[in-house]
């Protein structure tokens, strides 16, 4: 079998049985998964109750990786999910120069790896396309007036079944020192604002360690760097993490959650509908706080 060596895929784990073993069984049911490296990050939990969990999901990795090219990277102390990504990235990137990363809460599609790889290998070399996303908003909440296209661009990514560069990756700096003179300053975040008046609050919570988001950062470097991240027009992924241990959604809210995942696939021509008015308002509309959640998390929260 010949093996795709500059890719690899990432899956980032703490305590989700099930979730994790729904996640396997749909890679599975992707052309050429077995052509894939693979990488598991496995964070400890906070709560030692929960370690005999661990058994039961080295056990699902154990039946998953017969025949393939599989290693396990198992955290000694818990990291938090911002910290845990961050450093599997970081690890990965120095030998791989695409990556595929999908945490364990996550449903796929059968065309999922053939969507992200097409498009990692079309845009590599795209210097304003930094991301590829599976994922993308249902129905009742999003809906493109231009659909005879492929995918979509939008300078605010989603990280629900994601994919990068190694060489775009390198160029954002993490540390919070720099995203604090960016909350200070009043001109960036109005930009920001045209995306979504949460990201100002995210972003305090974050460097505040009231929440654990690493995407935060990454979200706020494409905007203000007009870097953008491609969507599909159907999605590719469900985000099943509201029904049990959200990390940062404490409402478990089903928002964002698919009735089914579509099975889209990419046509060979791929058709491009850039970001437009559109887009940026419903985007904006999504991700807004309602006039008195906005008044509860600046006084209250």
């Amino acid at each position: 079998m010949k093996y795709i060596n500059d890719t690899v895929i990432c899956i980032f784990a703490c305590n989700r049985v099930t979730s994790l073993q729904n996640l396997l069984n749909d890679l599975k049911k992707n052309n050429n998964y077995q052509k894939y490296s693979y990488f598991f990050f496995i964070d400890i939990p906070k709560e030692k109750i929960n370690l005999n969990i661990h058994d039961q999901i080295f056990q699902i990795i154990k039946n998953f990786k017969k025949k393939l090219k599989v290693r396990i990277i198992y955290r000694k102390r818990n990291l938090g999910l911002s910290k845990n990504i961050i450093e599997g990235i970081n690890y990965v990137k120095k030998k791989y120069k695409k990556l595929i990363l999908l945490e364990d809460d996550l449903r796929v599609s059968k065309n999922y790896i053939n969507f992200i790889q097409k498009n990692l290998d079309k845009y590599e070399n795209d210097k304003q396309i930094y991301s590829i996303s599976g994922y993308v908003f249902p129905k009742k909440i999003f809906s493109l007036r231009d659909k005879d296209k492929s995918i979509f661009l939008c300078k605010r990514p989603n990280s629900w079944g994601w994919a990068t560069w190694s060489s775009k990756w390198n160029k954002v700096n993490f540390s919070n020192k720099k995203f604090k003179n960016i909350y200070k300053n009043k001109s960036k975040l109005k930009v920001l604002e045209d995306y979504g008046n949460d990201l100002e609050f995210i972003l305090r919570d974050t460097l505040s360690g009231r929440i654990n988001s690493w995407a935060i950062k990454w979200t706020i470097y494409h905007i203000l760097n007009s870097k953008y991240c491609i969507f599909p027009i159907k999605t590719l992924v469900n985000e099943e993490g509201y029904k049990h241990m959200p990390t940062n959604n404490r409402f478990k809210s089903d928002k964002f959650n698919h009735k089914r995942i579509n099975s889209y696939k990419l046509s060979k021509k791929i058709k491009i509908l850039t970001e437009n008015d559109d887009i940026k308002m419903q985007f904006k509309k999504i991700y807004n706080f309602a006039f008195y959640k906005r008044i509860y998390k600046k006084f209250i929260n």
